[in-house]
C-alpha cells in the first residue's frame, strides 16, 4: 500500500513538473571503445530511463547526430555496448540508438512501477468485467433452469392427471364391456325365446288358450260362489 502511494505521488510530481531534457555535453568526449565479440550469446541487460526526464536517443554517441526517438521516464531499454558516457540501447519497439548512460537506472523506476500497476489494474478490471459477465450468464442460466424445472413439474402434474384419467377411462370401459356383455346375454336369451316360439308357436298358442280358458272358468266359478254367499244361495241370473 505504501509503495502504491509513493508511486502515485511520484507520477503526480512527474506530470506537474516540466520535462527536463538531458543535456548533451560533447566536450572532451572519450574515444569510442571497441565493440566486444558478439559471437557468443549473452543474457540481455535491461536499463530504465530515470524519473523526471525526457532523454534523447541519437544515431551516434554524441548530441549532434540525428535523434531517433525521445525517451520518457520509465522506458525499458536493452543495454548494448558503451562508448564513453554513452550507451547503445534498444527499445521494446526495436528502435536502437545512443543515450547518455548517466540517465539510466539499473532498477525499475517509479514511473515504470506505476505503469505496471496501471497495466495490472486494467487487467484486473477486464477480469472483473469477465467475472461480472460470467456471473450474469450464470444467473440467467439459473433462472432458465428454474423456469425449466417449473415447466417440468407442470408437465409431470399433467402427465399424472392424464394417467389418472386414463385409469378412470379403463374402469369405465371395463364397466361398459360388462354391460354390453349382459345386454348380449339378455338379447341372446330373448332371441332364444323367439326362436323357440317360432318353432313351437302352435303349442304355445294352445297353452295360452288353455290357460285363458282355465282362468276364465276359475273366475266365473269364484264370482258365482261369492254371489251365492252374498244372497244366501239365491240365484240372481
Amino acid at each position: 500500500m505504501n509503495l502504491r502511494i509513493k508511486t502515485i505521488a511520484l507520477v503526480f510530481l512527474w506530470i506537474l513538473s516540466p520535462p527536463i531534457f538531458a543535456q548533451q555535453d560533447d566536450e572532451n568526449e572519450p574515444v569510442a571503445e571497441p565493440a566486444s565479440d558478439q559471437s557468443e550469446t549473452k543474457e540481455k541487460v535491461l536499463r530504465y530511463v530515470t524519473d523526471t526526464l525526457r532523454l534523447s536517443m541519437n544515431t551516434e554517441p554524441n548530441s549532434t547526430s540525428d535523434r531517433v526517438k525521445l525517451l520518457t521516464s520509465g522506458d525499458v531499454l536493452e543495454l548494448g555496448e558503451k562508448s564513453g558516457g554513452y550507451a547503445f540501447v534498444t527499445t521494446k519497439d526495436n528502435l536502437s540508438g545512443w543515450v547518455k548512460s548517466l540517465f539510466l537506472e539499473e532498477n525499475p523506476t517509479a514511473s515504470f512501477l506505476i505503469k505496471e500497476e496501471i497495466s495490472k489494474n486494467v487487467l484486473l478490471i477486464e477480469e472483473l468485467k469477465k467475472f461480472n459477465d460470467s456471473k450474469s450468464v450464470i444467473e440467467r442460466n439459473e433462472k432458465e433452469i428454474a423456469t425449466l424445472k417449473l415447466e417440468n413439474n407442470e408437465l409431470a402434474n399433467r402427465a399424472s392427471a392424464m394417467s389418472n384419467e386414463l385409469e378412470l377411462l379403463k374402469v369405465q370401459m371395463a364397466d361398459r364391456e360388462n354391460e354390453i356383455q349382459q345386454e348380449k346375454e339378455q338379447t341372446s336369451k330373448a332371441v332364444d325365446w323367439l326362436v323357440l316360439l317360432k318353432l313351437n308357436w302352435k303349442e304355445v298358442l294352445l297353452a295360452i288358450l288353455l290357460l285363458f280358458g282355465v282362468g276364465f272358468l276359475s273366475g266365473k266359478i269364484l264370482a258365482e260362489a261369492k254371489i251365492k254367499k252374498k244372497f244366501q244361495g239365491i240365484k240372481v241370473w
